[in-house]
């Protein structure tokens, strides 16, 4: 359980709110007035309130992840595939790579 009380007066606003705005796709003029009534509704407390529970409700491991992500992407997976692949890193290779630039098309392009 990640709490012990429950308000669902905001999430009824803002489901009423988005109920709002998903009929105003069917009226055919006069729409702009509409959408942004529904959209005033939940005001800056409702907000406030949502965006703490929110931060509160992310896991520790939904938090590493996100942190180690840009990492694992752009280092740890590109020198895992290269072992897989059986490429042996040297200085050569490594200096001739760092100053290399990708020109032309890619014979996978259609």
């Amino acid at each position: 359980m990640y709490t012990d009380s429950c308000t669902p007066l905001p999430l009824l606003v803002a489901a009423i709110g988005l109920a709002g705005v998903y009929t105003t796709r069917f009226l055919r003029a006069g729409r702009g007035p509409l959408y942004t009534t529904p959209a005033i509704v939940p005001n800056t407390e409702y907000a406030r309130v949502a965006a703490s529970s929110l931060r509160e409700s992310i896991s520790i491991n939904g938090c590493l992840q996100a942190r180690f992500e840009p990492l694992v992407a752009h280092m740890v997976l590109p020198l895992f595939a290269l072992a897989n692949a059986g490429v042996v890193p040297s200085s050569d290779i490594l200096v001739v790579a760092a100053g290399s630039s990708v020109h032309g098309r890619s014979p996978w392009a259609w």
